[in-house]
């Protein structure tokens, strides 16, 4: 098998805009759309207004269905396979045009759809989503207008759009975001702390040591979250990303393992195997994906 590169893009700027902020309207077609396995360095927004077809995101299909959002974060790998008759909107935007130097990227941090342990697809009612499609209007036309005070205008519709996308899960029965905003804070915290270190780190008290924990108290936290013990959401954050690596990337399994911190490339197979019931060979011949 032909090892296969995950290429990451970078914010486009080929239309002579100075702003990492893209809306597109995502039109019917007279042939297949299928884009081929990427991931990028900014957040997206697939609003499918109607149609069918598949979105896979981080090795896990999604159905393209009417009145649908489909959440992608910087990092995780995706490919869409639309119908011909699907249409919508993509939004593209980067973190620091979200937050423009303030701390208003607190509220992504707090959006459960952006991040890989969550749903990353919601379902809206007709009345719901003519709310998110006057959104993606507005953003469309405001950047198409160049006019004075843009920016702030796309800022403040994003931030709106996102808001409404929070209020949708929050009163959705058994949502994580339903309890309350001191435990959403210490969790987000907690996730932070493993987005930075899970390669380096697989000891729950470096954790706790960093968080200031006891660990019954962030086990207690993380389950509450989850319904995964701390060591569990290490040890998932840890194998999503050796997936990524052993399926997309060019590495050999050694260089996966030293890229994961493992010291012995036969460890790394045995705990991998472990927490899949697959061999690292297995998954890049694109078994146990799922």
């Amino acid at each position: 098998m032909k090892e296969r590169p995950i290429p990451i893009e970078s914010f486009f700027g080929n239309d002579h805009i100075d702003l990492a902020f893209r809306i597109f309207e995502m039109k019917p077609r007279s042939t297949p759309s299928s884009l081929d396995p990427h991931r990028h360095d900014f957040y997206e927004i697939f609003v499918f207004e109607e149609g069918a077809g598949e979105h896979s995101i981080d090795f896990t299909d999604y159905e393209i269905a009417n009145r649908t959002l489909h959440f992608v974060a910087p990092g995780q790998v995706h490919w869409v396979q639309r119908s011909l008759d699907s249409h919508g909107y993509l939004i593209a935007f980067s973190l620091s045009f979200f937050s423009h130097g303030e701390k208003i990227e607190d509220l992504l941090s707090h959006l459960p759809f952006f991040h890989s342990d969550n749903e990353p697809s919601l379902t809206f009612e007709k009345p719901e989503f003519d709310k998110i499609k006057s959104l993606c209007s507005q953003l469309f036309h405001e950047l198409s207008s160049r006019k004075t005070g843009m920016t702030e205008l796309l800022r403040a519709y994003l931030k709106i759009l996102l808001i409404e996308c929070k209020r949708h899960v929050e009163l959705n029965p058994g949502s994580p975001s339903t309890t309350t905003n001191s435990r959403n804070s210490e969790f987000q915290l907690f996730r932070k702390e493993v987005e930075r270190n899970f390669r380096s780190s697989r000891q729950v008290q470096d954790y706790t040591a960093a968080l200031g924990y006891s660990h019954q108290k962030l086990n207690e936290l993380v389950k509450e979250k989850t319904g995964k013990t701390v060591l569990e959401f290490i040890h998932q954050r840890l194998i999503l990303e050796a997936k990524r690596l052993l399926f997309f990337s060019d590495n050999s399994i050694k260089e996966v393992a030293y890229t994961l911190n493992f010291e012995d490339p036969s460890n790394f197979s045995k705990f991998f195997k472990s927490k899949t019931g697959y061999s690292p060979n297995q998954i890049r011949q694109g078994l146990g994906l799922s």
